[in-house]
This record gives structure tokens, sequence and C-alpha cells, in this order.
């Protein structure tokens, strides 16, 4: 998932027009899951 997300971000420097949106939705996705792990292990 962090390969994802960082191959997507340094995409983006290249051409953001194209994939500045689909960056941003990783990076929201991303940023969920990790909430959701940190969350679960809270729990735990």
């Amino acid at each position: 998932m962090r390969r994802l997300a960082a191959y997507v971000l340094h995409s983006n420097n290249y051409n953001p027009a194209d994939l500045s949106s689909a960056g941003l939705f990783i990076h929201t996705i991303y940023l969920l899951f990790s909430e959701a792990k940190n969350n679960n292990t809270k729990k735990v």
C-alpha cells in the first residue's frame, strides 16, 4: 500500500493534471486505512 501511494505521489511530479485526483484519492484511502489499523491496535 505504501509503495502504491509513493508511486502515485512520485508520478504526480511529472503529470499532476492526470494523477492529482487519483493521488489524493489513494492518499485519503491510505490515511483511513492507517487510522483503522491504529484504532484496532489500541482497542486490543
